[in-house]
């Protein structure tokens, strides 16, 4: 494996990819973990029932708007190079020269880009498409569906063996997750209080 001193403007890029990366598998966890939740109250319930509560749906909103932080970071730092200077993956090869980790990086760009979250985005999270629903509230009817929530996971997963593979002296702490974790539990747990709440007086058990 080549070896080479790093400037500190290529440094600075691997710290900020590296945190960006950390950001949207944060973001990604939380998709997953309301995901999970509201499968457990479909197959319980219902999907009927479980329609009739009002909370549901902010439930669904906040998968979506977790989601789609996550997409929108992925998409950055995959995004084919433009006008100006950004932080994504195509600034990182104009600076650095260490090969082997370019040619893993070519590799996953070229598939991240081939896949469906560039269209994902743009027709789904930025209402570009002129066929969705005229009233744009139906669209936060259904949740995001659990197979393209893992594939996301699977690209932060690969691009993270990438950095564990190449970027010995990468940030060790997601600092954000240390920061936003609490929140998000404390969040997550008034919102599962209040929905099994208003399920319950629903069905007349209150």
């Amino acid at each position: 494996m080549t070896t080479k001193t790093i400037t500190e403007e290529e440094m600075k890029l691997r710290d900020q990819i590296h945190q960006l990366v950390l950001v949207a598998e944060t973001f990604s966890k939380y998709t997953e973990e309301i995901s999970t939740y509201y499968d457990e109250l479909k197959n319980k319930f219902g999907l009927a029932e479980l329609r009739k509560t009002k909370l549901v749906y902010f439930l669904i909103m906040q998968q979506k708007l977790h989601f789609q932080e996550a997409i929108l970071i992925m998409c950055t730092l995959f995004e084919k190079p433009g006008r100006k200077q950004e932080v994504s993956f195509e600034s990182y090869k104009k600076l650095s020269m260490e090969r082997e980790s370019l040619n893993e990086i070519n590799e996953l760009s070229t598939e991240f880009y081939n896949s469906a979250f560039f269209s994902f985005r743009d027709k789904l999270l930025a209402h570009k498409d002129k066929e969705l629903e005229i009233n744009q509230a139906f669209s936060y009817w259904n949740p995001i569906e659990k197979r393209h929530i893992q594939e996301m996971r699977l690209y932060i997963d690969k691009i993270k063996i990438i950095f564990d593979k190449y970027w010995k002296d990468k940030i060790a702490n997601n600092y954000f997750a240390d920061i936003y974790d609490p929140g998000f539990d404390q969040f997550f747990g008034m919102v599962k209080q209040n929905i099994s709440f208003e399920i319950r007086k629903l069905r007349g058990e209150l």
